[in-house]
């Protein structure tokens, strides 16, 4: 029986890629999905670059969940983060408005920039920036130049606009006490 399975396994490997790829033309723009493991959640982002998360370390929350306030910590489900501005990049380079305490609190889309870059600059997930977003516009992955997006939890329904447009879409549930 082994000596069959062994023949039967033989004809199993694959042939090396022949393909030459140095013809091929590049693309403009490398999505590449990581997986980036935290102590409270697995999140995956899109990166063009492997360095492009370098710096942001453990999510920092706003406030940390207890048995007593279980809904003032979330947002729709998600925990309540601070954003980290790891400063101006390609495909995220507009300007980062600050609370009294320095923390990102909104961004204005700048030319070329995409949802993912602006994401990992902040060390978000996009789809925790896109559920701080989806009352003032149609989601956030279409981003035109002068859009402000939302970066804190506590301006879901005061923050934010799509192509000079202020949309008033159904709030999320959980939504902690606006400003």
């Amino acid at each position: 029986m082994g000596l069959f399975l062994a023949l039967g396994l033989a004809g199993c490997v694959t042939a090396p890629n022949s393909t030459d790829l140095s013809q091929a033309g590049s693309p403009t723009t490398s999505v590449i999905p990581t997986a980036t493991p935290s102590s409270d959640d697995h999140q995956a982002t899109t990166t063009d670059s492997p360095t492009a998360t370098d710096g942001c370390g453990p999510p920092i929350l706003y406030e940390p969940w207890s048995a007593d306030t279980p809904l003032r910590a979330t947002l729709g489900g998600n925990r309540l983060r601070i954003p980290v501005d790891l400063g101006a990049r390609a495909n995220a380079s507009g300007e980062a408005m600050l609370d009294d305490e320095g923390r990102p609190v909104a961004y204005v889309v700048a030319p070329d920039d995409l949802w993912a870059d602006v994401a990992d600059r902040f060390c978000l997930h996009p789809d925790y920036i896109n559920a701080l977003n989806q009352v003032r516009r149609n989601g956030a992955f279409e981003l035109y130049v002068g859009d402000t997006l939302n970066l804190s939890p506590y301006t879901v329904t005061t923050v934010g606009s799509e192509n000079g447009d202020v949309l008033d879409n159904p709030a999320p549930d959980p939504l902690p006490t606006q400003r």
